[in-house]
């Protein structure tokens, strides 16, 4: 084979591979959007979300869940009418959490989270589910406010690097 066709046949090679790995990737997005249902915070999330609201006390909960290609999303927002006890909050509503979905954690570790006000508290954490399905979550204290996100694979293997950019993606804005 010439030169010129071998250098054709690899530029073909390239471009094709390239398109699967455009429509790939292309598939994979589609199935998120950024949500950014208050202007409050955005993350990446379902196409599609159903949300709730709940009241205890002065506390007020917006919850949004949603599944698409696999991958389960929630995402909530609680407000208060006084500041909330941020390394208090923080355990409390990830205890709660891992007690609720029965889950086993596999890693938690305490970290600064990005605001247009500077950082503020976070817990971020993988787990898993009694079946396997492998999750990670972030909580993060802002003064009267705890956002909450979590995400879960259906899938064996985990995509861990997709469950890491849905959680990491949300931004408090406000």
């Amino acid at each position: 084979m010439s030169k010129n066709r071998l250098g054709r046949a690899i530029c073909w090679y390239a471009l094709g591979a390239g398109a699967i790995l455009s429509a790939t990737l292309a598939s994979a997005a589609a199935a998120e959007r950024t949500f950014m249902p208050d202007g409050r915070f955005s993350i990446l999330f379902a196409s599609e979300a159903t949300a709730r609201t709940t009241s205890a006390g002065n506390v007020v909960t917006q919850t949004w869940t949603g599944k698409d290609d696999n991958i389960y999303y929630g995402v909530s927002q609680s407000g208060s009418n006084v500041a909330f006890d941020a390394p208090k909050e923080l355990v409390t509503n990830f205890t709660n959490f891992i007690a609720q979905v029965h889950g086993s954690v596999i890693k938690q570790e305490r970290r600064p989270w990005p605001t247009p006000d500077g950082p503020v508290p976070a817990l971020r954490f993988e787990f898993r589910l009694p079946n396997g399905q492998s999750g990670q979550g972030v909580f993060v204290v802002k003064g009267d406010t705890v956002f909450g996100a979590v995400a879960v694979d259906y899938t064996s293997p985990a995509r861990e690097e997709r469950l890491s950019a849905v959680v990491d993606s949300l931004k408090l804005l406000k």
